[in-house]
C-alpha cells in the first residue's frame, strides 16, 4: 500500500509536491494532522511513512486520495483509489 501511494507522489511535480505537503499538514485537526515541521524536508518516502504513520495502514490511502482532489489532482487520484482498491480484492 505504501508503495502505491509513493508511486502516485512521484507523479507530482516539485510545486505540485510541495502544495500537497502543505494541504496534508491542514487536512485534519491539530490532533490528528502531520505537523509542517514535520514535513517542510521531507522527501516522497518520507511523506508517506508520515502518513502511514499518523493514519494507519487503512486510512494512509483515503487521506492521499483526498489531498491529491485538494490539490486538482483528480485524475492521479482516481488512478490511486483504482490500485488501492485492486490491491484489497487481491488479498481475499
Amino acid at each position: 500500500m505504501a508503495t502505491v501511494i509513493f508511486d502516485a507522489l512521484s507523479e507530482l511535480l516539485e510545486a505540485e509536491f510541495k502544495e500537497f505537503k502543505w494541504q496534508l499538514s491542514n487536512s485534519g485537526t491539530q490532533d490528528n494532522s502531520i505537523s509542517r515541521g514535520k514535513l517542510e524536508t521531507a522527501n516522497r518516502h518520507k511523506v508517506v511513512d508520515l502518513i502511514v504513520q499518523q493514519y494507519g495502514s487503512s486510512d494512509a490511502g483515503k487521506i492521499a486520495i483526498r489531498v491529491l482532489r485538494k490539490i486538482k489532482q483528480n485524475e492521479l487520484a482516481d488512478q490511486l483509489k483504482g490500485k488501492l482498491q485492486e490491491g484489497i480484492f487481491d488479498t481475499c
